[in-house]
Parts: C-alpha cells; sequence; structure tokens
C-alpha cells in the first residue's frame, strides 16, 4: 500500500456504462511495472443503476488495486469528490471524470511526470460527442504555449499565466485534467461556502497558493471529454444560464478568496473567467432566458467581475434587439439549410 504513487480517483453517479469504458481505458494501459505503484478509487454517490455490477466485473480481471465506496445516500458532487480523494492511498491523486476516457500512453505519461515532484499537473483534453466521435483539441493555454512549470507563490508569475489563459481550464475546472500532490490536498481545509456549486476541486486546488504551489502545464492532450451529460434531466436553456451563473459566482468567489495575498491573484482569476464567458455571448443568452427581476442582480455579478460597464448598461435596454436578431439569424439559417 505505502508504494502506491499514484490514485485515480472517480466521484460517480448513475453512470454505469459510461464508467465502465472509463475504467477500461485505464486498466488497458498497466503493465507490470506500475501495477504495484497505481490504485483507482471510486466513490459512488448511491447510483440506481449498475455500477455495483461494473465494479464486480472488473475486479475479477484489474491488474491493480480497485477501492470502492457506495455513499447511502447522495451527498453531492462537492462532497463525493473530498470522499474519493479521502480514499485514496497514493502520493499523487488523478481525478476522472466517471464519463472520460484516458487516451493510450496517458497514464504512464503521468507516472513520469510525477517524479518531478510539483504539486499540480495540467493537461490538455479532446472534445467528443457521447459516441466519442471526435470534436476537436482544447488548449488551456494558448496553443503556442509549451509545457512549463510555473511557481504560483509569486503573483507576477501567476499574472503571466492567467494571460495565456483561453478558459477556466487554466484554473482546474475540468477535473480529469488535474494530477495533484495528496499531502497538498490534505494541507486545504475546505471552505463551507464553495460546497454545492460544483467546483470544491478548483478552491482546494487555488488554496494550494497559499501553502505552496507549483504547477506544471502539459501541452498534451490526454483525455476524451465527452460532451456535458449533466443537463440531461434540465432544459437546455435553464441548464445554460444555470452554468454560465454557476461559473460567474464560482470564480468570482475564488478571486476574492485569494485576493488577501495579492491583488494580481484577484485580477488573475477574473481575468481567465472572462476568457471564459465572453461578455456579449453570455449578457446576450441571460438577457433572453431569465426573468426580467433577475437582471439587476446579474449585472452585479457581471460588473463585480470586471466586465464593461457600458457594455452591462447596454443590455439592460437591449431585449428587443437581441430577440430580433436572434429571429434573424434563424432565418438565415432555414435558407441556408432549408431540409
Amino acid at each position: 500500500m505505502g508504494n502506491i504513487q499514484l490514485s485515480i480517483c472517480i466521484p460517480t453517479f448513475n453512470r454505469g456504462k459510461l464508467l465502465s469504458e472509463t475504467l477500461e481505458s485505464i486498466v488497458a494501459q498497466i503493465d507490470t511495472e506500475h501495477a504495484s505503484q497505481i490504485e483507482i478509487c471510486v466513490s459512488d454517490n448511491a447510483s440506481m443503476d449498475e455500477t455495483d455490477l461494473v465494479i464486480e466485473n472488473l475486479r475479477q480481471n484489474c491488474p491493480i488495486q480497485l477501492v470502492y465506496s457506495k455513499n447511502e445516500s447522495n451527498i453531492g458532487f462537492d462532497a463525493n469528490v473530498l470522499r474519493v480523494v479521502k480514499m485514496a492511498r497514493g502520493n499523487y491523486c488523478w481525478l476522472m471524470g466517471s464519463d472520460d476516457i484516458v487516451l493510450p500512453g496517458a497514464v504512464h505519461y503521468f507516472m513520469r511526470e510525477i517524479a518531478s515532484g510539483h504539486d499540480i499537473y495540467l493537461c490538455n483534453r479532446i472534445d467528443c460527442e457521447i459516441d466519442l466521435s471526435l470534436r476537436g483539441k482544447r488548449f488551456w493555454l494558448e496553443p503556442s504555449v509549451p509545457s512549463t512549470v510555473y511557481d504560483f507563490t509569486q503573483p507576477d508569475v501567476f499574472d503571466t499565466y492567467t494571460r495565456q489563459a483561453k478558459s477556466i481550464g487554466a484554473l482546474y475546472s475540468f477535473i480529469s485534467s488535474l494530477v495533484f500532490k495528496r499531502s497538498k490536498w490534505n494541507a486545504v481545509t475546505p471552505k463551507s461556502e464553495f460546497f454545492e456549486r460544483g467546483y470544491i476541486h478548483v478552491h482546494m486546488l487555488l488554496s494550494f497558493i497559499q501553502i505552496g504551489c507549483v504547477t506544471k502545464y502539459c501541452n498534451d492532450h490526454l483525455v476524451l471529454a465527452r460532451a456535458d451529460q449533466a443537463q440531461s434531466w434540465v432544459p437546455t436553456d435553464e441548464w445554460t444560464v444555470r452554468r454560465i451563473l454557476l461559473d460567474i459566482d464560482g470564480y468570482q468567489m475564488m478571486a476574492d478568496d485569494l485576493r488577501p495575498l495579492s491583488e494580481k491573484y484577484h485580477q488573475g482569476v477574473l481575468r481567465v473567467l472572462r476568457a471564459e464567458r465572453h461578455g456579449w455571448s453570455n449578457l446576450k443568452i441571460l438577457r433572453l432566458k431569465c426573468d426580467p427581476m433577475q437582471w439587476p442582480g446579474i449585472e452585479e455579478k457581471f460588473l463585480k467581475a470586471g466586465y464593461s460597464p457600458p457594455l452591462i448598461a447596454f443590455m439592460r435596454h437591449a431585449k428587443p434587439l437581441i430577440a430580433f436578431l436572434k429571429r434573424l439569424s434563424n432565418q438565415i439559417k432555414k435558407k441556408k439549410n432549408p431540409g
């Protein structure tokens, strides 16, 4: 048990079939050299599907230790992430979404990387549909940025990094891109205000900055990420609104949490948020889809996050124009694609 270097930590809920594919993509890469150094930990958030059977079937021929625990009731995503890391015994943990696929060679890649002893390793991903048909490569930083080590305890380094960022993926939003030192994670006390927001892992990893954080950005694509399944139980428009506001609220809170260390951390987090959530496109969606009574609160959120005051003032009165432009766009699309 003490020889384990890497724990692959998978929080899951009702994804038995997809989880099976995730696990198979991992197990297929394990050779005798690393079999005693890697474990898989699965925390099942009270699934009602065949997840138990998937685990039992895999155990019969699994070349590495498979640790499985099923919660008596659904404790929420954030608490389940904390729980699966608590199950781990490795020096490093690799958080893994239970519907994502580990690309060939990725396990060996990180086993080599963690030998350098950095606190966090962050790789890129390839987006795909649920059937694994490819959409395209996603880069968290500008594509021209090579694999680079960043010491985030230096505010100027964090400032440089966030200016290179294209997405909140650069600030640890996508769990399957993340390998981190378990001892650092255990040194952080999660704050209650970050629960039930879906980003407890981001809060934990950004908190490394307060105790020493060296991140290596790996400009390689090591994971296939299926299209977001979380909105399957809720109407698309409602999920889109929820997702935008979740990002705005969550990253604003994390920026505020780092502000006492340096204003550069605060502004850096907000800069990455704005790179992900472009002002015009996201405000346009919210203006059309949200209850008008919500709008003053939305304006306040966007102003606090550093978005353009003139743009926000314009959006206050632009709903009829936005609706007209959307109808016009739909008519043009129908003419181009009459079938």
